[in-house]
């Protein structure tokens, strides 16, 4: 029994005293307790090499998207700001508006006859009458071309624009060009024809070259019976298959009514080219149709093709 007694006070004496003297005895921190601290899975423990590599990625990535939207919202800036005759901005506008238009010009003037070099002193000048030819080239029946030529059908299509001076005589070499088929009938002098530089094939997607000509009217004998327009024009020649249009003078006729301002508005008049042959009996330069055309007046064709 007195065993027991003294377990039971010791067992409650200890306790008490483990507690006093903790309380007074400072703990003092060893190595594994600073070494524990120190461990990444504690809060507020420095990043490791790694993790610290990819915190400078992100903030670099992040620097790199703000440089870009600060880019982008000066570039919007400056878009809206109005633009004064003076500034560079205004200047580079005006510039590539004026190549713009140059090159609108460019397209459009290489379809057109050009100014005519007629002297603006000369009383006897006059802008002249400007026609658009729509040249259709193929096979026709009855032609004296090759048997092989445009046999397979295909065609080759351009129009041209013209324009007849009426008041200004051709030079000798193209006088002497036109064909000689009204020997004993009237005919006016000879007169210079000028052409756009280029015929427009394909829809504008392929040309010709061409250099004008020369035009006369041969004049009806009989009364009420309409006059002739006989003109020629020179161009660079083009082949497509087995139809081809030869580098050369290209030769028309159309009827008109005393002057190439009231010139047959009918179709299918003749496009022929002169060629050596025998269809005559014997060996001359002769007559081959090579297709037909229509003219039409400069002002209606513009306002019906939008060019």
């Amino acid at each position: 029994m007195k065993t027991f007694r003294c377990f039971l006070v010791l067992g409650c004496f200890v306790p008490w005293v483990s507690c006093f003297v903790l309380q007074k005895s400072p703990i003092t921190p060893t190595a594994s307790t600073w070494t524990s601290v120190s461990s990444p899975m504690v809060l507020g423990a420095k990043p490791t090499q790694e993790s610290a590599t990819e915190e400078a990625m992100r903030l670099l990535e992040k620097s790199r998207a703000l440089r870009e939207e600060i880019a982008q919202q000066e570039q919007e800036r400056a878009s809206q700001r109005p633009s004064t005759p003076g500034s560079d901005s205004s200047k580079d506008s005006m510039h590539s508006s004026n190549q713009l238009q140059s090159t609108k010009s460019a397209q459009i003037n290489k379809w057109a006859v050009p100014n005519s070099s007629v002297d603006d002193d000369d009383d006897s000048s006059s802008p002249g009458v400007e026609y658009r030819l729509y040249v259709d080239i193929g096979r026709e029946e009855g032609t004296w071309m090759e048997p092989r030529w445009g046999a397979s059908g295909r065609r080759i299509e351009f129009t041209l624009d013209v324009r007849f001076q009426p008041n200004q005589l051709a030079n000798m070499q193209a006088t002497q060009k036109m064909v000689k088929d009204n020997q004993g009938g009237k005919s006016s002098p000879v007169q210079h024809l000028e052409s756009a530089p280029l015929a427009r094939l394909r829809s504008g997607f392929e040309e010709m070259k061409c250099q004008g000509g020369s035009f006369r009217i041969d004049y009806s004998c009989r009364p009420g019976q309409s006059d002739t327009l006989r003109f020629f024009l020179m161009v660079e020649g083009i082949t497509d298959g087995d139809v081809s249009i030869p580098q050369g003078a290209l030769y028309f006729s159309i009827p008109c009514f005393g002057s190439v301002a009231q010139m047959s508005s009918k179709g299918e008049m003749p496009v022929t080219v002169r060629q050596m042959g025998w269809h005559t009996g014997f060996r001359r330069e002769e007559s081959r149709i090579l297709g037909i055309f229509k003219a039409v007046p400069i002002d209606g064709a513009r306002r019906k093709d939008g060019f």
